[in-house]
């Protein structure tokens, strides 16, 4: 359960774990979707969205999807080809 504020309704621990699993699994479920799409729907700040993001769940942007940092960069240019091949046939 996640713990309101009186003021404006915001979570008082916006990085709870519940919070950073239910993103993570958004994340993973639609790699396009934007931190501001998952951030009103948890009413939360784009900020804390992108910290969560960027350093709970250690992802990045690429090519408008998100992708695990521990992707190399080699892997990472593979990847692009691949997209790039769907994306013109």
């Amino acid at each position: 359960m996640l713990i309101l504020t009186a003021k404006a309704n915001r979570q008082i621990s916006s990085t709870s774990s519940e919070i950073v699993a239910y993103v993570n699994e958004r994340v993973l479920a639609n790699t396009r979707v934007t931190a501001d799409e998952i951030a009103h729907k948890l009413d939360i700040s784009h900020g804390i969205m992108h910290k969560i993001i960027v350093e709970h769940l250690e992802f990045r942007k690429i090519c408008a999807r998100w992708v695990p940092r521990l992707v190399t960069e080699h892997k990472a240019q593979q990847w692009l080809l691949e997209v790039g091949r769907e994306f013109f046939t």
